[in-house]
């Protein structure tokens, strides 16, 4: 465009969409969650007190369902020289979701717990929920990539719209704890909230391409890419990306890797010991001892920690990796917090529940603080021409961190209970 000044994003309309969006890349899927051990596991699968072999395995597939299709597609996304535009990778899976949400919604509305019903609503629904995250990993990565062009603010309000939606998870699960008694009418009315933020979700995308300070970036992103020969992805353009940014690539890994270890697995299991009469030691009720202290605390400081990365950018690029690395001092502080996984070996050397609340703060913090810094840096500190790449890359190093984090898990229940 021949404008020498960008207009100006009028009521941040722009930055409200690429937060928007944040959420609904997340939203449904934290329902899913959220809803997952009561709804499937306990409502579903458990009949007349009676554990299925369904039950016993619902947690660990819904994990192996989600992240395997979302990390590989993320891959393909970055990798293939896919002929769709960004706009067609985003508009398509959200349309994707939609209509896997409304089947979700519907199955909860006519459909009963039943033994003879078990098997097929078991397989639907994990079908559904790698389907889901096949468009989800289109959809995520090719959001980075869209947003990669504009100031760094427009990426961190991406990455602080997942922030919030955590938040506004946690808040409604406690509120349907406290409110709510039917599972069954609790799973409709996620569903429900989430296929609402989809669709106004879809509704911003079109709504984007009307708004002048969308079209000055986008053509000036073009711009640059036409000038460095990078229209096309090639292998070449991934190369030469990854030689400037890797520091910030790492670091966005680094960040979601040794979050994702520890939260929610490590910290929803971290509750404090009865004493010998069987008392619950705490203030807080036991029923929302969670959804307080992990889940909200979590969520709340995630949020924070992304605003304030928005007014705010320290260190530099080049020291990042100093905060990143650090962070790694979280992963022993918890496992010596009241973590009781069955057979535990380890010592419980912190047995308060305010130290542990104050340390679930600063993960939460600085999780959700050096993790936008890191996405915010990637696609600047690499030439202009390949900032789309570069936010797309960082998009992978993103749900790659967040993938390993949640296999290692696996390995820190091993070293508690084994060593």
């Amino acid at each position: 465009m021949s404008i020498k000044e960008p207009p100006k994003d009028f009521l941040s309309i722009v930055y409200l969409i690429s937060l928007l969006n944040g959420m609904g890349g997340l939203l449904p899927w934290n329902m899913f969650i959220m809803i997952a051990p009561q709804y499937y596991v306990d409502y579903w699968f458990t009949q007349n007190d009676v554990t299925s072999q369904y039950a016993g395995s619902f947690m660990s597939f819904l994990s192996l369902a989600s992240q395997l299709p979302n990390v590989s597609f993320n891959i393909l996304n970055v990798i293939l020289v896919i002929s769709w535009s960004l706009f067609a990778r985003i508009i398509g899976p959200l349309v994707i979701n939609c209509i896997c949400v409304g089947i979700v919604i519907a199955m909860a509305i006519f459909c009963e717990p039943a033994l003879k019903d078990m098997t097929w609503f078991y397989a639907v629904t994990m079908c559904l929920v790698v389907i889901m995250n096949i468009a989800n990993g289109f959809y995520t990565n090719s959001c980075f990539g869209l947003f990669a062009d504009f100031p760094p603010n427009y990426i961190n309000a991406f990455v602080l719209g997942s922030n919030i939606c955590g938040l506004v998870t946690a808040v409604l699960s406690i509120l349907c704890a406290t409110v709510l008694n039917d599972i069954r009418s609790v799973a409709i009315l996620y569903f429900t909230l989430s296929l609402a933020v989809l669709l106004t979700c879809l509704f911003s995308i079109f709504l984007l391409k009307r708004l002048p300070y969308f079209l000055y970036f986008e053509a000036k992103g073009i711009e640059a890419r036409e000038a460095g020969n990078s229209t096309k992805p090639s292998w070449t353009q991934i190369r030469h990306t990854i030689q400037h940014g890797w520091p910030q690539f790492i670091n966005v890994f680094l960040v979601f890797f040794i979050t994702l270890s520890l939260y929610p697995a490590v910290l929803a299991d971290s509750t404090p010991v009865k004493d010998d009469d069987g008392r619950w030691p705490s203030v807080i009720p036991e029923n929302i001892y969670d959804g307080l202290i992990v889940f909200l605390n979590f969520a709340t400081f995630a949020t924070t920690g992304s605003l304030v990365a928005g007014f705010w950018q320290w260190p530099t690029p080049r020291f990042l990796w100093i905060g990143t690395t650090s962070r790694a001092l979280f992963i022993p502080f918890f496992l010596f917090c009241p973590y009781l996984p069955a057979d535990r070996k380890w010592p419980i050397l912190i047995h308060s529940e305010w130290i542990f609340a104050v340390g679930n703060s600063l993960m939460a913090f600085t999780s959700g603080y050096f993790s936008s810094l890191a996405m915010m840096y990637a696609p600047k500190v690499v030439p202009e021409a390949l900032s789309k790449t570069a936010g797309m890359i960082s998009a992978l190093c993103l749900i790659g961190g967040i993938t390993s984090g949640i296999l290692f898990t696996f390995v820190l229940r091993f070293f508690v209970t084994h060593i």
